[in-house]
């Protein structure tokens, strides 16, 4: 026998295949908008079936990336919930198989979808054959990222109950928001470590410790933070009894003169050949990035080195009659 589903989206079908189902379903060949709703779904059941995801491996690269949905996928990988593994070779058919049914999904855009149906006996059990060997044959999945309840416990445990909730608060708001790569987990960390003025060793430990990101990761997003043309903390030392003193973290409201007027200076010297060494000061702005030098003042020897000012000449670009920068024209 087979019939038809057609639901309003993905989620619904979804949702009335796995209700419907009884024991071990597997999922094969789901894309990331139905992988993002299945997840979601196992979630939020009360008595969710276990599944068996065996999908590309673009997709769950992508499902790791997220670390909400990486993170909850976790969740459900330790409650023998969900399992994961990499399909050794392309697939062009997304079903659903459960004991007594297989389900082809056909998802022709994310808000329409359609559900075939068949529960013949024979069918099912060739198809459910297959589908087990090829899922043996796939690698196991590596998510690299820990359970969200742990991260949350992990947290409230090293620091108190109000920066665990701040960081779930912003971690879960940022969830629909295109944020680019620079407002992740870590910089949620750091940015609510910040406004509790903690340490950044102490956040950076416990996120190593907790299985979120190494202190090398912590150290380079904090200072991506630091040198944003709007620098969102700012450090401030803390002395310890014992070794070199530790940075805290502290939010700021960035200032018009810390976007527009951020600059870095490098100096360098020039000989000219008679007896004069110019000091060029080098100014980047951030905001153009152009560079732009200028003679910061003169210093003039009593002798003459000739050998030094030929040396000096062929290498920073001085001609006999002034001094020109190198990379200038």
């Amino acid at each position: 026998m087979t019939s038809e589903h057609v639901g309003q989206s993905v989620a619904e079908n979804l949702r009335t295949i796995l209700g419907d189902a009884s024991g071990e379903v597997i999922a094969v060949g789901l894309d990331e908008n139905a992988t993002r709703e299945l997840v979601g779904m196992l979630a939020e059941s009360e008595e969710p079936p276990n599944v068996r995801l065996l999908a590309g491996d673009d997709v769950l690269k992508w499902l790791r990336d997220d670390f909400m949905l990486a993170s909850t996928a976790a969740e459900l990988r330790e409650a023998d919930v969900l399992e994961l593994r990499a399909a050794g070779e392309r697939l062009d058919d997304t079903l659903l198989m459960a004991e007594e049914m297989v389900v082809s999904l056909l998802m022709p855009t994310d808000e329409q979808s359609a559900a075939l149906v068949t529960d013949d006996e024979e069918f099912v059990a060739a198809v459910r054959e297959r589908w087990n060997e090829l899922w043996e044959d796939g690698e196991q999945f590596d998510l690299r990222t820990p359970a969200y309840s742990h991260v949350l416990e992990t947290l409230a445990d090293e620091f108190d109950s109000a920066l665990e909730a701040d960081f779930e608060t912003v971690l879960e708001s940022i969830g629909d928001m295109d944020t680019g790569d620079w407002l992740d987990e870590v910089a949620v960390s750091l940015l609510v470590a910040a406004k509790h003025e903690e340490l950044l060793y102490d956040i950076s430990r416990w996120g190593e410790d907790a299985g979120v990101a190494s202190k090398a990761t912590f150290s380079r997003k904090k200072t991506q933070l630091n040198t944003r043309s709007c620098s969102t903390i700012s450090p401030a030392g803390e002395r310890m009894r014992v070794s070199r003193a530790r940075r805290r973290s502290r939010a700021r409201r960035p200032s018009s003169k810390s976007r527009d007027s951020w600059k870095r200076r490098k100096c360098r010297s020039t000989w000219d050949g008679r007896g004069c060494v110019s000091y060029w000061v080098r100014s980047v702005s951030e905001k153009q990035m152009q560079t732009n030098w200028r003679v910061s003042h003169t210093r003039c020897s009593r002798r003459l080195q000739p050998n030094r000012h030929r040396v000096a000449t062929k290498r920073a670009g001085v001609t006999s009659d002034k001094v020109v920068a190198a990379g200038d024209t």
